[in-house]
């Protein structure tokens, strides 16, 4: 048996729509900018409505590690969430904000209006591409590139899309000094120096439709063009089996592993196929698509004990290699279901679902003869997920929801640490063994996809939409305002003219909340979040809830904040009183937040609603 594959944190996946927006390409699929037309339709199937409470978790939940990386790791490539530091994904010593562009849809689909302006001033005021140093073009194109026109569709902010055709441009050498189309795996950002020559099919041909998208927005068709080239490399390398094999030599054309496979680092060159077509209608690459996927099933697929998996062949002979299966892979499930192999998807997910009927959490691989784990380490992978969310769009199953629900509780449980979530190293070990590190991709990927799955999202348009393999939204968002009061905002008392305050910038459960004089700090900052008239007062240093503690409805009780429990205790109505200011009435005790005295360091309480000017509140967005 081959070796699975390694440690690279690869991101990924897709959510691909059935009825997505489309564009007509020139009949030669290249030279021409794409004008965007929808392919044909399909029917959608009637979804059955969101779980609020669901969504306010998963919410609640990436405020948890959003608020950390704030506090941790602004700017940084990536969260360490352990040690309470950040690190860098690209470049050492050069820091991307790889998780706050990673974060931009997400922010947006959450109606974290407050967060996402905080994101993108960061953007436009530190967010430096000029680097002498190589860049991994991959990577880069799909969670760099795709997560600026992601922000850029959300948005509307020029900046955002003057940042991606930069950055695009200085990747684009990898692609024009390749004598066969096949880009180089690594571009100097300043220089245009290539390096890489031997280029794994998922990084040569996952670009089409971050670089079609920009192509269309721009009106220059050169990076839909090279995108194009990239793929029509490999494909009319393909065997005479109609299957291709795992790396590429991009000067030569030759093959250097002749490895048939579905898995990494195969597996996004199959999905952006279908996305050339579907995203952007191109349907010599739905030609393309559909070859290479009835070879695959033809000779790739196999059932063992019941369930359907994808093993291992030469490209040349069809002899089987290996048997075991990449988590990375669980992708494919919905891939299938989107390409119209809906059966073979929903059997796919399945073996899936049964990996974890044995594990508590996703193995990196299995060895899916036995399903026992190759690796028992679970890098806050997607694929899964990600699947299942795309099944239950397109056929409005609740199994799926279901099976999301089970992952959902299993990180709660497994993966989760004081400042979000991290990495298991042993996921046998009781309690699990942790690492640190929160990959860029849990902000992009595993959030919105669970988020999607019960918000009934307003902001999303669920029966029309095209998410990337890094789950960028590029087609689907609607631009609606959040559900008020929705805002990151000082909240200031308006007996007292001081602001609401996490006394001495407590981390803690049961952090005193208190009034003081307004200053710049974190800790009177509070992302205000509103789901059925109910509001959430989020800490923006700390994470945690304004609520009364213990459910206590009695008169005069201190507010602290809290760990977010889905209770009423943690919930506000927000009633307008005029001139601006809102009184804050508990949706557990009735109750309206008021102050002990107006003094600097004055208790925040619970007392009857009363008409005293100390019950009233200013959320001035900041």
């Amino acid at each position: 048996m081959t070796t699975p594959v390694g440690k690279l944190r690869l991101s990924r996946r897709a959510l691909l729509r059935a009825t997505a927006a489309g564009a007509a390409l020139a009949a030669s699929g290249v030279g021409a900018t794409p004008a965007f037309a929808a392919p044909p339709r399909s029917s959608s199937p009637a979804l059955v409505p969101g779980d609020p409470a669901l969504a306010d978790d998963v919410r609640q939940e990436f405020l948890t590690a959003w608020t950390a990386y704030r506090r941790l790791a602004w700017g940084r490539d990536e969260l360490r969430p352990v040690s309470g530091t950040g690190a860098e994904f690209f470049i050492p010593g050069a820091p991307l904000g790889l998780t706050a562009i990673e974060s931009l849809d997400t922010l947006y689909l959450m109606e974290l209006d407050g967060e996402l302006d905080a994101a993108i001033g960061w953007i436009g005021s530190s967010l430096n591409f000029d680097r002498n140093a190589n860049i991994h073009v991959f990577e880069t194109i799909i969670r760099l590139v795709g997560g600026l026109l992601s922000g850029y569709h959300a948005t509307g902010n020029a900046m955002l899309l003057t940042r991606a055709r930069d950055l695009a441009d200085r990747l684009l050498p990898a692609f024009t000094r390749s004598q066969t189309g096949a880009p180089y795996r690594y571009v100097n950002l300043r220089t245009g120096a290539v390096s890489g020559s031997q280029v794994p099919l998922a990084e040569i041909g996952s670009n089409i439709t971050e670089f079609g998208y920009l192509s269309q927005l721009t009106g220059d068709p050169k990076y839909l063009n090279a995108a194009k080239r990239a793929l029509r490399a490999v494909y009319d390398r393909r065997s005479s089996l109609n299957l291709v094999g795992t790396t590429l030599d991009v000067n030569s054309g030759a093959w250097t592993d002749a490895t048939s496979r579905v898995d990494p680092p195969v597996d996004s060159f199959f999905e952006y196929l279908w996305d050339g077509y579907q995203f952007l209608g191109d349907t010599e690459l739905r030609g393309w698509y559909q070859t290479l996927t009835n070879a695959i099933l033809q000779r790739q697929a196999e059932t063992v004990n019941g369930r359907l998996w994808f093993k291992q062949v030469n490209m040349h002979s069809g002899a089987t290699v290996s048997r075991y299966q990449s988590e990375l892979t669980a992708f494919y499930a919905g891939l299938l279901g989107q390409g119209g192999h809906l059966s073979q998807g929903e059997s796919y997910h399945s073996s899936w679902a049964a990996v974890l009927d044995r594990h508590r959490l996703p193995p990196e691989a299995v060895d899916y003869t036995t399903l026992n784990s190759l690796s028992n380490e679970y890098q806050l992978r997607p694929e899964y997920v990600d699947s299942a969310l795309f099944l239950w769009l397109l056929t409005g199953k609740e199994v799926y929801r279901d099976r999301g629900l089970v992952l959902w509780n299993r990180q709660k449980a497994h993966c989760k640490v004081a400042n979000g979530y991290t990495v298991v190293t042993n996921m046998t070990a009781t309690p699990t063994a942790k690492g640190d590190l929160t990959p860029g991709y849990w902000y992009s990927e595993n959030m919105k996809y669970f988020y999607l799955l019960w918000a009934a999202a307003p902001r999303f348009d669920y029966a029309t939409n095209y998410l990337t393999t890094e789950g960028n939204v590029l087609r689907g968002l609607n631009r609606v305002t959040a559900q008020l009061p929705s805002a990151t905002c000082r909240v200031v008392n308006r007996a007292s003219g001081r602001a609401l305050d996490v006394t001495g910038q407590a981390l803690n459960d049961g952090g005193a909340v208190i009034n003081w004089d307004s200053h710049g700090g974190a800790n009177q900052q509070w992302i205000v979040t509103t789901t059925a008239g109910n509001s959430r007062l989020t800490s923006r240093h700390s994470g945690k809830v304004l609520e009364v503690p213990q459910s206590s409805t009695t008169d005069g009780t201190a507010l602290v904040q809290w760990t977010h429990n889905g209770t009423g205790t943690q919930q506000w109505s927000l009633q307008s009183v005029g001139g601006g200011y809102v009184r804050l009435v508990n949706r557990n005790s009735g109750k309206a937040a008021d102050l002990a005295g107006t003094g600097n360091g004055s208790a925040v309480v619970q007392r009857p609603i009363n008409a005293g000017l100390s019950q009233h509140w200013q959320l001035a967005p900041l």
